[in-house]
């Protein structure tokens, strides 16, 4: 028992989660996460717009705004410290002549929520920010903190980064049942919990934290805490091919509508255009089918806005979903189980406010659970990443590969991706072991051939590494 056995478990690998998991390794504790698939960011984390919000859309006074502030202003710092590639793009929501009320109400509120850098331009700024908009835009609220991140990187940095203090993750790791211990906890150490997963694995924790996402409303009904109300929101969304690079400079907003900010233009920090997404409500929070009704919405909407989008230049579609429980942030003790923390209906700017979140939750765990908890004196929180191929000048490049010959064979042609940066990937804290994990991380299949020429030599590459056959290495 013991060699599964943590003082804190946190249920779910996404940005929250792993978020929450590197702010307890700061702690004198034994913590572990679980995940139910073979890789972090597998949900609505790794299929996002990949935006740090500035704060200006949300409800004064909620934790939504509170965290979204707090997390815009921690962003680039924290990018720094993991190695995850972030850029200051700025946003506009944009808007014809009978949305300046609208956009007003914005500016206000976002001085409300005290979101600095903002500014109502006219059309004479907008055409020099954006030559691309179409000319009956006439009036903008930009956003000068808004930026872009790689969500997925971010997560799997924010998971590597809790690994080297000491966490533990447990990926393909579905948690199915939970026994509450009661009255057994002397008899069990002080372990309040049992967790049985789908991969017939058993835990026990002094304490679970509940970050599932999508699954969050039944983790909560398994350990018989408070019910979760959730509904799910599908988007949509289309990624250009890096030929598209330089179509829009900004994230570029329509003025919002009540289910959401709407369609939207914005460039990626890896040189691809993001359009999308759509605001389907469905009823299974893991569909992430792609609607042709969708997809025809997300042309129509984003071509009022951008001139010269070329639909021809597509390389991918996908979808997320979100998660909504009311108007805001469910983060809470639970009064009907001791020793357990909801972390439910973590939508948008869920990616932004992940850090600060994290943080709370730390603190509702040493108020309410854990007055004992003390910070470890060791606590590291630089994560260091071996540089990419394409970010070397001639020099480095000359000597790594002199190092190291794996880094002159390119693997994908399209992103210019070798074997050696693969293999660094595969040898990293947490390792991959199907094409989309590595995809995660290097990005090798992520261009324009979409991994159709590049796929079966990183399985091949996998299986070596990992003494399997090929066939025993997927996709996901």
């Amino acid at each position: 028992m013991r060699s599964k056995s943590y003082d804190v478990i946190v249920i779910g690998g996404g940005v929250v989660g792993c978020a929450i998991l590197r702010e307890l390794s700061s702690l004198n504790l034994k913590v572990a996460l679980l995940e139910k698939f073979d890789d972090v960011s597998c949900g609505a984390s790794k299929a996002n717009s990949g935006i740090i919000h500035s704060g200006y859309d949300c409800k004064p006074n909620t934790l939504k705004a509170k965290f979204c502030v707090e997390g815009n202003k921690m962003a680039q710092g924290l990018c720094h410290d993991l190695e995850v590639p972030f850029k200051n793009t700025g946003s506009l929501v944009v808007g014809r002549s009978a949305d300046l009320t609208e956009i007003k109400r914005l500016y206000n509120q976002g001085l409300e929520n005290g979101v600095s850098g903002l500014e109502i331009i006219g059309s004479a700024k907008l055409r020099e920010l954006e030559p691309n908009l179409k000319t009956d835009y006439i009036h903008a609220l930009w956003a000068k903190t808004a930026s872009i991140i790689s969500p997925y990187m971010k997560t799997i940095a924010l998971a590597e980064s809790a690994m080297q203090n000491g966490a533990k993750v447990y990926l393909n790791s579905e948690v199915v049942k939970i026994d509450n211990l009661g009255g057994l906890e002397k008899a069990q150490g002080g372990f309040k919990f049992r967790l049985h997963t789908a991969s017939n694995q058993t835990f026990y924790t002094k304490c679970i934290i509940n970050a599932a996402g999508a699954g969050a409303s039944i983790i909560n009904e398994l350990a018989g805490a408070e019910a979760l109300e959730q509904k799910y929101r599908k988007g949509d969304y289309f990624v250009s091919d890096l030929s598209e690079k330089g179509l829009v400079n900004t994230i570029i907003f329509p003025t919002p509508s009540p289910l959401g900010k709407g369609v939207l233009v914005l460039p990626t920090v890896d040189g691809n255009v993001l359009f999308g997404p759509t605001a389907i409500d469905i009823d299974d929070g893991f569909d992430t089918s792609v609607s042709r009704d969708g997809l025809d919405l997300i042309v129509a909407s984003t071509s009022q806005m951008v001139n010269n989008i070329n639909w021809d230049n597509m390389i991918r579609v996908y979808a997320g979903v979100r998660f909504i429980s009311g108007d805001d942030f469910v983060i809470e003790v639970s009064d009907k189980v001791g020793g357990f923390i909801t972390v439910g209906g973590i939508c948008s700017p869920g990616l932004t406010a992940a850090y600060p979140i994290a943080q709370y939750v730390k603190g509702l765990y040493k108020t309410h659970i854990n007055k004992k908890a003390t910070d470890k004196a060791n606590f590291n929180p630089i994560r260091k990443r071996a540089k990419y191929f394409t970010e070397m000048n001639e020099i480095e490049l000359r000597d790594r590969i002199k190092a190291n010959p794996s880094y002159a064979k390119i693997v994908c042609r399209c992103e210019t991706i070798s074997e050696g940066e693969i293999m660094d990937a595969v040898n990293s804290p947490l390792k991959p072991t199907s094409t989309d994990a590595i995809k995660r991380r290097v990005r090798a299949g992520m261009g324009s051939c979409q991994g159709a020429f590049c796929q079966a030599k990183i399985m091949a590459l996998i299986a070596k590494k990992r003494k399997v056959k090929i066939s025993k290495v997927g996709k996901k």
